[in-house]
Protein backbone atom coordinates (compact mmCIF):
# COMPACT_ATOMS: atom_id res chain seq x y z
CA UNK A 1 0.00 0.00 0.00
CA UNK A 2 0.94 3.35 -1.14
CA UNK A 3 1.27 5.83 2.08
CA UNK A 4 1.15 9.63 1.60
CA UNK A 5 3.88 10.28 4.11
CA UNK A 6 4.65 14.35 4.89
CA UNK A 7 7.97 15.09 6.52
CA UNK A 8 8.92 18.80 7.42
CA UNK A 9 12.36 19.13 8.12
CA UNK A 10 13.89 16.66 5.81
CA UNK A 11 16.80 18.27 5.50
CA UNK A 12 18.98 16.55 7.51
CA UNK A 13 18.99 14.20 10.48
CA UNK A 14 15.68 12.21 11.66
CA UNK A 15 13.62 14.26 8.88
CA UNK A 16 15.82 12.89 6.51
CA UNK A 17 16.68 9.67 7.39
CA UNK A 18 13.11 8.83 7.98
CA UNK A 19 12.35 9.96 4.35
CA UNK A 20 14.81 7.62 2.78
CA UNK A 21 13.00 4.71 4.95
CA UNK A 22 9.88 5.39 4.17
CA UNK A 23 10.94 5.84 0.27
CA UNK A 24 12.75 3.11 0.78
CA UNK A 25 9.53 1.16 1.80
CA UNK A 26 7.76 2.17 -1.37
CA UNK A 27 5.74 5.14 0.16
CA UNK A 28 5.25 8.48 -1.19
CA UNK A 29 7.32 11.21 0.39
CA UNK A 30 6.25 15.04 0.32
CA UNK A 31 9.64 15.94 2.15
CA UNK A 32 10.03 20.08 3.13
CA UNK A 33 13.01 22.17 4.93
CA UNK A 34 14.43 25.52 4.10
CA UNK A 35 17.66 24.49 2.05
CA UNK A 36 16.88 23.63 -1.41
CA UNK A 37 19.80 22.36 -2.66
CA UNK A 38 19.53 19.29 0.66
CA UNK A 39 16.27 18.78 -0.99
CA UNK A 40 17.07 18.36 -4.25
CA UNK A 41 19.73 16.39 -3.65
CA UNK A 42 17.32 14.02 -1.44
CA UNK A 43 14.87 13.84 -4.43
CA UNK A 44 17.45 12.80 -6.71
CA UNK A 45 17.93 9.04 -4.51
CA UNK A 46 14.02 8.15 -5.15
CA UNK A 47 12.67 9.69 -8.36
CA UNK A 48 8.72 10.12 -8.30
CA UNK A 49 8.74 8.88 -4.66
CA UNK A 50 10.35 11.94 -2.55
CA UNK A 51 8.50 15.34 -3.76
CA UNK A 52 9.82 18.55 -1.94
CA UNK A 53 8.57 21.54 -0.96
CA UNK A 54 10.96 24.40 0.15
CA UNK A 55 9.53 26.93 2.85
CA UNK A 56 10.59 27.67 6.33
CA UNK A 57 8.13 26.53 8.72
CA UNK A 58 7.81 29.37 10.45
CA UNK A 59 7.19 31.87 7.62
CA UNK A 60 4.12 33.71 6.85
CA UNK A 61 3.71 30.85 3.59
CA UNK A 62 3.88 28.13 5.79
CA UNK A 63 -0.06 27.46 5.94
CA UNK A 64 -0.53 27.80 2.29
CA UNK A 65 2.86 25.96 1.63
CA UNK A 66 1.11 22.80 3.93
CA UNK A 67 -2.56 23.17 2.97
CA UNK A 68 -1.04 22.90 -1.04
CA UNK A 69 0.94 19.75 -0.15
CA UNK A 70 -2.42 18.08 1.28
CA UNK A 71 -4.07 18.81 -2.03
CA UNK A 72 -2.16 17.94 -3.87
CA UNK A 73 -1.61 14.80 -2.19
CA UNK A 74 -5.21 14.08 -1.97
CA UNK A 75 -4.61 13.54 1.74
CA UNK A 76 -1.87 12.79 4.05
CA UNK A 77 -2.01 9.67 6.06
CA UNK A 78 0.75 10.67 8.29
CA UNK A 79 2.80 13.50 9.28
CA UNK A 80 5.85 13.96 11.46
CA UNK A 81 6.85 16.85 12.49
CA UNK A 82 10.75 16.78 12.38
CA UNK A 83 11.62 20.67 11.94
CA UNK A 84 13.79 21.75 15.07
CA UNK A 85 16.68 23.76 16.61
CA UNK A 86 18.57 24.13 19.18
CA UNK A 87 21.47 26.59 20.47
CA UNK A 88 24.23 26.17 23.75
CA UNK A 89 23.01 29.30 25.06
CA UNK A 90 25.09 30.36 28.26
CA UNK A 91 24.95 33.67 28.08
CA UNK A 92 21.20 33.63 27.66
CA UNK A 93 21.44 35.48 23.76
CA UNK A 94 17.37 36.41 23.33
CA UNK A 95 18.08 36.58 19.64
CA UNK A 96 18.89 32.41 19.95
CA UNK A 97 15.90 31.84 22.88
CA UNK A 98 13.65 33.41 20.40
CA UNK A 99 14.82 32.02 17.15
CA UNK A 100 13.91 28.66 18.89
CA UNK A 101 10.80 29.06 20.66
CA UNK A 102 10.16 30.56 16.42
CA UNK A 103 10.53 26.94 14.97
CA UNK A 104 9.93 24.33 18.08
CA UNK A 105 7.07 26.47 19.04
CA UNK A 106 5.40 28.75 16.73
CA UNK A 107 6.29 26.50 13.81
CA UNK A 108 5.28 23.35 15.68
CA UNK A 109 2.20 24.30 16.72
CA UNK A 110 1.04 25.87 13.45
CA UNK A 111 1.81 22.38 11.69
CA UNK A 112 0.38 20.10 14.13
CA UNK A 113 -2.80 22.74 13.95
CA UNK A 114 -3.40 21.76 10.31
CA UNK A 115 -2.63 18.33 10.26
CA UNK A 116 -4.80 17.54 13.03
CA UNK A 117 -7.70 19.44 11.63
CA UNK A 118 -6.59 17.47 8.09
CA UNK A 119 -7.10 14.13 9.91
CA UNK A 120 -9.94 14.92 11.79
CA UNK A 121 -11.99 15.92 8.00
CA UNK A 122 -10.27 13.20 6.67
CA UNK A 123 -11.77 10.27 9.31
CA UNK A 124 -8.40 9.88 10.59
CA UNK A 125 -4.81 9.49 10.08
CA UNK A 126 -1.46 9.47 12.30
CA UNK A 127 0.66 12.86 13.81
CA UNK A 128 3.55 12.28 15.06
CA UNK A 129 6.42 14.96 16.74
CA UNK A 130 9.84 14.65 17.41
CA UNK A 131 10.40 16.35 21.10
CA UNK A 132 13.67 15.19 22.78
CA UNK A 133 14.73 14.05 26.53
CA UNK A 134 15.71 17.53 27.06
CA UNK A 135 12.11 18.32 27.34
CA UNK A 136 11.79 16.42 30.49
CA UNK A 137 13.42 18.56 33.19
CA UNK A 138 15.43 22.12 33.17
CA UNK A 139 18.34 22.67 31.59
CA UNK A 140 20.43 25.86 32.16
CA UNK A 141 22.87 25.35 29.13
CA UNK A 142 20.17 25.77 26.84
CA UNK A 143 16.90 26.65 27.96
CA UNK A 144 14.97 27.91 25.11
CA UNK A 145 15.36 24.22 23.95
CA UNK A 146 14.88 22.16 27.00
CA UNK A 147 11.86 24.42 27.11
CA UNK A 148 10.23 24.09 23.43
CA UNK A 149 10.73 20.20 23.55
CA UNK A 150 8.62 19.90 26.57
CA UNK A 151 6.03 21.94 24.98
CA UNK A 152 6.11 19.52 22.21
CA UNK A 153 5.64 16.84 24.02
CA UNK A 154 2.69 18.54 26.37
CA UNK A 155 0.69 19.76 23.22
CA UNK A 156 0.70 15.90 21.87
CA UNK A 157 -0.51 14.80 24.76
CA UNK A 158 -3.07 16.99 24.59
CA UNK A 159 -4.30 16.60 21.10
CA UNK A 160 -4.24 12.97 22.13
CA UNK A 161 -6.68 13.26 24.36
CA UNK A 162 -8.85 15.16 22.20
CA UNK A 163 -8.48 12.41 19.83
CA UNK A 164 -9.08 9.58 22.32
CA UNK A 165 -12.38 11.91 24.40
CA UNK A 166 -13.98 12.80 20.76
CA UNK A 167 -12.80 9.30 18.76
CA UNK A 168 -11.28 10.86 16.08
CA UNK A 169 -9.50 7.84 14.92
CA UNK A 170 -5.79 9.90 14.93
CA UNK A 171 -3.63 8.74 15.81
CA UNK A 172 -0.58 11.43 18.01
CA UNK A 173 2.96 9.80 18.38
CA UNK A 174 5.73 12.00 20.73
CA UNK A 175 9.11 11.14 20.14
CA UNK A 176 12.17 11.63 22.47
CA UNK A 177 15.25 11.21 21.28
CA UNK A 178 18.24 10.74 23.73
CA UNK A 179 21.42 11.47 21.57
CA UNK A 180 21.70 10.96 18.03
CA UNK A 181 24.75 11.80 15.59
CA UNK A 182 22.97 14.75 14.06
CA UNK A 183 23.83 18.37 13.44
CA UNK A 184 21.85 18.96 17.04
CA UNK A 185 24.19 17.04 18.45
CA UNK A 186 26.97 19.75 19.52
CA UNK A 187 28.81 18.75 22.51
CA UNK A 188 32.32 16.95 22.91
CA UNK A 189 31.11 14.92 25.85
CA UNK A 190 28.12 12.98 24.98
CA UNK A 191 27.08 9.50 25.21
CA UNK A 192 25.35 6.34 24.17
CA UNK A 193 25.37 8.76 20.69
CA UNK A 194 23.74 6.98 18.48
CA UNK A 195 23.87 6.46 14.43
CA UNK A 196 20.50 8.40 12.95
CA UNK A 197 20.12 5.18 10.94
CA UNK A 198 19.69 3.17 13.83
CA UNK A 199 17.53 5.66 15.61
CA UNK A 200 15.07 6.55 12.66
CA UNK A 201 14.66 2.42 12.09
CA UNK A 202 13.43 2.54 16.01
CA UNK A 203 11.39 5.26 15.48
CA UNK A 204 10.16 3.60 12.04
CA UNK A 205 9.18 0.77 13.78
CA UNK A 206 7.35 2.88 16.66
CA UNK A 207 5.23 4.49 14.22
CA UNK A 208 4.04 1.74 12.73
CA UNK A 209 3.27 0.24 16.13
CA UNK A 210 1.22 3.17 16.39
CA UNK A 211 3.11 3.85 19.95
CA UNK A 212 1.78 6.75 22.05
CA UNK A 213 5.54 7.99 23.59
CA UNK A 214 8.62 6.62 22.02
CA UNK A 215 12.03 7.52 23.72
CA UNK A 216 15.01 6.48 21.05
CA UNK A 217 16.89 4.40 21.30
CA UNK A 218 15.22 2.38 23.69
CA UNK A 219 18.00 2.49 26.65
CA UNK A 220 16.97 5.48 27.11
CA UNK A 221 13.53 4.69 28.27
CA UNK A 222 15.65 3.76 31.56
CA UNK A 223 17.70 7.53 31.42
CA UNK A 224 14.13 9.40 30.90
CA UNK A 225 12.44 7.29 34.26
CA UNK A 226 16.20 8.26 36.19
CA UNK A 227 15.29 12.22 34.94
CA UNK A 228 12.37 12.17 36.12
CA UNK A 229 12.57 10.69 39.84
CA UNK A 230 16.04 12.74 40.86
CA UNK A 231 15.23 15.30 43.22
CA UNK A 232 15.86 18.32 42.74
CA UNK A 233 18.62 19.15 44.55
CA UNK A 234 20.71 16.69 43.06
CA UNK A 235 19.54 17.84 39.81
CA UNK A 236 20.42 20.96 39.81
CA UNK A 237 24.20 20.26 40.49
CA UNK A 238 24.07 18.32 37.18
Amino acid sequence: MNRKILILGATSGIGRELAVIYAEKGDTVYATGRRSELLEELKAFFPGLIKTRCFDITSEDCPSYIEEIINDSGGIDLCIISSGVGYPNPELDYKLELDTFSVNITGFTIASCLMFNHFKKRGGGHLAGISSIAGLRADDRNPAYGTSKNFERFYLSALRKKSLKNKLNITVTAILPGFVDTAMAKSDKIFWLQPVRKASEQIYKALENKKRNVYITRRWTLVAWLIKIIPDYIFNKI
